[in-house]
């Protein structure tokens, strides 16, 4: 018999109708993925930024479009976990600020992909860290730390003028030593066609202390579980799952809808399967960690679940003791001292990714809208409804409220009666509309009506009516059924580095510059044709590495090296 083959149908298999578009992703599982990982830096101090790249290789195409990074330590708290956007290369980067408390020892870093979950010999990628906080006594060693292995920080001397083989990509400095703040050019080139692609380029002060072994990288394995883990292949995936106290109750085909809320507020819609799974596509940005998710039902009370993507390492991930050496204390001090002058003076970025975002509502262009502010404004929704809104009638009756949409085509309005609207105020799905009729009409800004039946997800609705409020800032009330307010993690927005320009020899010349990296670049494109790349030193003065490594066409990692001096001594 030959190879069998488990092909992933998202839509037609797993979850029928999640995605509007209406497109069938196919995946072959005996296609592996494998994450990759690489830090400015193996040894950080609390406080400095910490900062990686990720590519994602495949054997024969990406499949995957977003990557998890985590660190943890050795009692098990996890001090992030970043969701990380993939580019067609199979790329990725982030940064993290090591938290001043975070106690001097063995940290892991852990990437990994959905899909790479599924494999049985290559889940995770795991890499060491070694932190070190000169303020909090060194922690107490867990019974995971290695007694026998430890990592020991000793004062090493650091030559300069080393370069690793480059025979595969040639890079050159103009250099080998450097006054502070003078500028650096660097050259770089490919030798052959199939070393061309996107690298890392990363510069960095050379630690005088530095551990007595390398630290390790290891590939682990997932924990055998009776699940498959599906590929975020168009965007992020949100999976989980409903359950009631009435086990006679039927959980499929149940409707879930999911809302992320703001300006430009994300709406979907799907449907159960058996076991009363569900899962969502978010193929939109959005800018807030903020999510609601419900399930239509006016009789039966559910509770809902969501899935955690975090890691599930099949191994007991084994620390290493950290041993410093005592001739460290004056380099520790001078450190820490550097480090609290340069983050006084870091610059910071104002965020403005956020402002940028334009999502299309999921009605578009059907709707007509009403901005209220174009017409006399009434006191309640009730008269707002009779007075402006034609297209759509609410009739408030002893023990109900009735929200219908209205065509004036007799042919489309009978067809329009036989379903009930779909209601959303700033995204958000309203099962009772009663939180209709006691919204204060003050706070709306306009109101959009699809007068036709419109087919979203799994299920066809009488007409839409979307209410938007002038804050959009709506909420359902605390405690309403089948309702699960949760923090959704946003894959994290790619800082740019803050690179210095000191080209103008006055500019800054009162201002400390104790930066350690000099340069970060997570994409720099290497071809035959030379390039020249330039940055500016600090103030620090000492040994400093540049260094470019990723992987080249046949998926061999690809890593030059050459460090020189930045010193007053000319």
């Amino acid at each position: 018999m030959g190879r069998l083959k488990l092909f992933f149908i998202i839509i037609l298999v797993l979850h029928p109708l999640v995605y509007a578009s209406g497109q069938v992703v196919i995946v072959d599982q005996n296609i592996q993925e494998q994450p990759h990982l690489e830090t400015n830096a193996h040894l950080i101090f609390s406080g400095q930024d910490l900062l990686y790249w990720v590519k994602v290789q495949t054997s024969v195409q990406k499949i995957s479009e977003i990557a998890y990074v985590s660190l943890f330590d050795e009692t098990g708290k996890t001090w992030f976990l970043h969701k990380v956007a993939i580019n067609k290369e199979g790329i990725g980067s982030g940064n993290f600020t090591i938290p001043t408390n975070a106690k001097t020892g063995n940290y892991k870093l852990l990437t990994y992909t959905s899909w790479s979950k599924n494999s049985k010999k290559a889940a995770y990628f795991s890499q060491d860290l070694i932190v070190i906080n000169p303020f909090i006594p060194q922690r107490e060693e867990a019974k995971t730390s290695n007694e026998e292995n430890p990592y020991t920080i000793t004062l090493k001397d650091q030559p300069t003028g080393f370069t690793t083989d480059n025979r595969y990509i040639n890079l050159e400095l103009n250099t080998q030593t450097y006054a502070p703040r003078e500028k650096v050019q660097l050259n770089l080139k490919a030798e052959t066609a199939a070393l061309e692609g996107n690298y890392l380029l990363s510069v960095r002060q050379v630690p005088k202390a530095q551990p007595d072994q390398e630290t390790s990288t290891s590939l682990l394995h997932q924990k055998n579980e009776d699940k498959i883990y599906s590929p975020e292949i168009k965007g992020e995936l949100i999976s989980g799952f409903i359950q009631t106290n009435n086990t006679t109750v039927d959980r499929s085909s149940q409707l879930v809808s999911l809302t992320i809320p703001g300006k430009n507020y994300t709406f979907k819609l799907t449907q159960t399967n058996k076991n009363g799974q569900f899962i969502f596509l978010l193929d939109q940005p959005f800018d807030t960690s903020e999510a609601t998710i419900q399930v239509l039902s006016e009789s039966v009370n559910y509770s809902i679940t969501v899935d955690k993507n975090t890691p599930k390492p099949a191994e007991k991930l084994s620390f290493k003791k950290v041993i410093l050496d005592p001739s460290l204390g004056d380099w520790i001090t001078d450190q820490s001292i550097d480090l609290q002058i340069e983050n006084a003076y870091k610059e910071r970025v104002t965020d403005t990714v956020s402002d940028s975002i334009q999502n299309q509502r999921f009605y578009d262009p059907f709707a007509t809208r009403y901005t209220l502010d174009d017409y006399t404004r009434f006191p309640s929704m009730h008269e707002t409804f009779i007075e402006v809104i034609e297209l759509a009638a609410m009739r408030i009756d002893p023990n109900q409220v009735r929200i219908r949409v209205y065509n004036p085509n007799p042919i489309i309005r009978n067809e329009l009666d036989k379903l009930a609207p779909l209601i959303v105020v700033d995204g958000i799905q309203i099962q009772d509309f009663s939180l209709i009729s006691n919204l204060n009409p003050v706070l709306v800004n306009y109101i959009d009506v699809v007068p036709q039946q419109y087919r979203y997800g799994p299920k066809i609705f009488g007409g839409i009516i979307a209410i938007t409020t002038k804050e959009n800032d709506f909420k359902l009330p605390e405690n309403t059924p089948n309702t699960l307010n949760f923090e959704l993690l946003s894959p994290i927005k790619n800082a740019e580095f803050e690179a210095k320009n000191y080209q103008n020899s006055t500019d800054f010349s009162r201002i400390p510059d104790y930066r350690t990296q000099l340069y970060w670049n997570p994409e720099v494109k290497v071809t035959q044709q030379p390039q020249q790349i330039a940055f500016y030193t600090s103030d620090k003065q000492g040994t400093f590495e540049a260094t470019l490594t990723g992987y080249n066409a046949s998926g061999e990692k690809v890593l030059v090296k050459k460090t020189f001096s930045v010193t007053t001594e000319q």
